[in-house]
């Protein structure tokens, strides 16, 4: 796995791109600011849906290479495994035909499922939209994943490509997701890497692994264990009875029986050679005959969802018989033939088969807009001043917790909640200087930090950020600051299931918002620390770390939580 890079700075990478969309497809547009792309070509007449979709970078080709006729309508770019903010979805979802309903297909990932929740919510007062939630991973077992669920994996764009081929056939919303719905519902997948990748930018990690882990995700997350055997065989092998062991019913997630018409898709992580991933090919095609008596009906392989340079690959089988029952039964696609959706013609780039080619090319014309003056917020008074003051003192706190929370997180997480947290905290001190932080005005306030974190921090911290603050501006206006912030933490509540003792930053959010109040901020403050010490020892029912199997993941406190309680006693000192 190389730690060398043609583009060391991620954000120059992504940028980059997906300015190559449209230079490879010219019926494709960029709105470089909130990165979507979008299909500019005129739709069929027949169609009345369309299908986005979208994540965080570095799994591409998905989703960006994916939009075309036949295909998605447009996708949306988060930074490198980073959900894309829900402004940012939206904008994507405007770039559809208006008269078209909106499928949104989504990636069993906190972040993705907060962002794009929200932004259907607010979509919802104009348009007709629905969601497909696509989880495929079989490496836990049901007990480990019962809050978060399946991760999903190389499903996802195989969702992409059934839901965008039923909709250019013409059929209507609901049964245009009962697909997609069968589709991911009826895929399990393992993926196993040798390493993991390497973010452009980041430090390099000098420790080794061992030969491969088992169960790798697509955000560096750790696999569900080791594997020392060095025989591609016996890795295989063991992959295979993830996905079909009958017997367990705590690994068993979709059912195969021999007589069942099986696609089998062998999946590119990123860093694998064309040779070896086509030996992987070979020898599973074997193993599923000699063992289990499969024999799929269909192969495809190639990059399909990948992890940056993962040097890696997925194994995923998809059960046609299941899902020909789930759809022919409610009168859906009664004269299609799924594997003939799997083929339809599309215009995506990245999907293997036939592309359409000759595609008139659509000329943009530049648009130029007119904005106001922006007016400059400087503190007037002591009180302003002194709201300054507890801004920069939470933020200068996360900046200086930054190197133990990365520290922590690459352990349980894929690394990034110290540069996560900072990149908000460097972002808010940045408008606190550039003079756009209404310190005169505690709902604009906190409507403008709401604002800032959620474009400067992306992923599930970002989204919880955003709706905390965004929900602070709205309670402030009626209540006292201790009433706010309990409150706001309630309207928290809608949008995650985390609570106390499930290992996340609400552990270090939840005891200040119920103290401050009562006891005070000094008090309050003290009981976020403690709370966010006390996950040091607890297992994690939710986010990234929920995945993590490691020894060494119970033995440090959740990063989140100790980040939170690093803002909170940033503030509390401000106070005598």
């Amino acid at each position: 796995m190389s730690t060398k890079h043609i583009f060391n700075n991620p954000n120059e990478a992504l940028s980059n791109c997906l300015k190559s969309s449209s230079a490879l497809n010219p019926s494709l547009r960029l709105d470089e600011v909130h990165k979507v792309v979008w299909d500019t070509s005129k739709p069929s007449a027949h169609r009345t849906v369309s299908v986005v979709a979208g994540g965080g970078s570095g799994h591409e080709p998905a989703h960006v290479d994916y939009v075309g006729r036949g295909m998605l309508q447009a996708s949306v770019s988060g930074h490198i495994f980073a959900s894309p903010s829900s402004s940012q979805i939206l904008q994507a979802i405007e770039k559809t035909p208006r008269h078209h309903d909106v499928l949104l297909i989504v990636n069993q990932y906190t972040g993705d499922k907060l962002n794009f929740g929200l932004a259907a919510q607010r979509a919802r007062s104009n348009r007709n939209i629905e969601s497909i939630i696509v989880g495929d991973d079989v490496s836990l077992t049901r007990s480990a994943i019962s809050k978060v669920g399946r991760r999903g994996l190389t499903a996802n764009p195989l969702v992409c490509k059934w839901t965008g081929a039923a909709a250019e056939r013409g059929l209507p919303l609901l049964e245009v997701k009962l697909v997609g719905e069968a589709i991911a519902t009826n895929t399990a997948t393992i993926g196993v890497s040798a390493e993991h990748c390497h973010i452009p930018g980041r430090p390099v990690d000098g420790a080794t692994n061992p030969y491969v882990e088992l169960g790798m995700g697509i955000h560096n997350e750790p696999g569900a264990r080791i594997v020392q055997d060095d025989d591609s065989g016996n890795l295989i092998t063991e992959m295979l009875s993830y996905i079909l062991n009958m017997e367990d019913e705590s690994r068993s997630f979709v059912k195969f029986d021999k007589q069942d018409a099986v696609i089998l898709v062998v999946n590119n992580l990123g860093g694998l050679s064309s040779l070896e991933l086509s030996a992987v090919v070979g020898q599973t095609t074997d193993i599923l005959f000699d063992k289990y008596g499969i024999h799929p009906i269909r192969t495809l392989v190639g990059s399909f969802m990948t992890s940056l340079n993962m040097p890696g690959f997925s194994l995923s089988l998809v059960n046609l018989s299941n899902i020909d029952s789930m759809v022919h039964s409610q009168d859906v696609l009664v004269d299609v033939s799924l594997v003939d959706l799997l083929y339809d013609p599309t215009s995506a780039r990245a999907w293997p088969g036939v592309c359409e080619a000759g595609v008139e090319k659509v000329v943009e014309e530049a648009q130029m807009e007119k904005h106001d003056v922006p007016r400059l917020y400087r503190p007037t008074n002591e009180n302003e001043l002194f709201i300054e003051t507890l801004i920069k003192r939470a933020c200068e706190a996360a900046l200086a917790v930054e190197a133990d929370l990365t520290k922590w997180d690459t352990i349980v997480g894929d690394g990034d909640c110290g540069t996560t947290l900072s990149a908000g905290a460097q972002a808010i001190l940045d408008a606190l200087d550039s003079g756009s932080v209404p310190l005169d005005n505690l709902p604009n306030l906190f409507d403008k930090l709401s604002i800032i974190v959620e474009s400067s921090m992306g992923g599930t911290a970002g989204a919880l950020f955003a709706l905390y603050f965004a929900a602070m501006c709205n309670q402030i206006r009626t209540k006292t600051i201790g009433e706010a912030v309990q409150a706001s933490l309630k309207e928290l509540e809608n949008f995650t299931p985390a609570k106390v003792g499930d290992r996340t930053l609400i552990d270090a959010l939840a005891p200040f918002c119920q103290a401050l109040s009562r006891d005070g901020i000094k008090i309050a403050a003290k009981l976020s620390q403690e709370g966010a010490e006390a996950t040091t020892g607890m297992t994690a029912k939710l986010g990234r770390a929920a995945y993590c199997t490691s020894n060494d993941s119970t033995n440090i406190p959740d990063p989140g939580a100790m980040g939170v309680s690093a803002i909170i006693s940033g503030i509390a000192d401000c106070f005598v």
